[in-house]
């Protein structure tokens, strides 16, 4: 027997009762075994362990954002932000690369250099954002 037969005879068989009455006594039975059995609408049971779960996840998240930033050793010189670039937003993953920089580059970019020989590269560290974009420099010691 399919649903479409099943719903069928469900139909037929209300509209043979529809006439019949049904006691009071059974009506209070049934309504009440009936409210007894269906939950209640209210707060779901998992509700409190996830309100539980999205707080600490906002709290480890806070704490990732807003920790200390690390020391830098005296021996390391700061990074210079590269002028006219935007800073890294504060969820942006950087990464800091190694590399010689053509001196005629960083003129184009704004840095104050002082050499000779323009046509020279220098040893650089380079604070690199997720997207690709050179955000800031450090001179390496012992460079030319």
């Amino acid at each position: 027997m399919n649903e479409r037969e099943l719903a069928e005879a469900m139909r037929k068989l209300a509209a043979e009762n529809a006439a019949v009455p049904v006691p009071p006594e059974i009506e209070v039975r049934v309504m009440a075994a009936f409210e007894g059995r269906v939950p209640r609408r209210g707060v779901p049971w998992w509700m409190p362990m996830a309100s539980v779960a999205m707080a600490a996840s906002l709290a480890v998240a806070f704490w990732v954002t807003r920790r200390p930033a690390t020391a830098v050793p005296q021996a390391e010189a700061p990074f210079v932000a590269i002028p006219y670039v935007a800073g890294p937003a504060p969820y942006e993953r950087t990464e800091v690369r190694r590399m010689d920089i053509p001196l005629a580059a960083l003129i184009a970019a704004g840095v104050e250099v002082r050499a000779a020989n323009v046509g020279g590269s220098v040893r650089a560290d380079v604070l690199v954002g997720q997207d690709g974009r050179p955000l800031a420099i450090r001179l390496v010691q012992g460079s030319s």
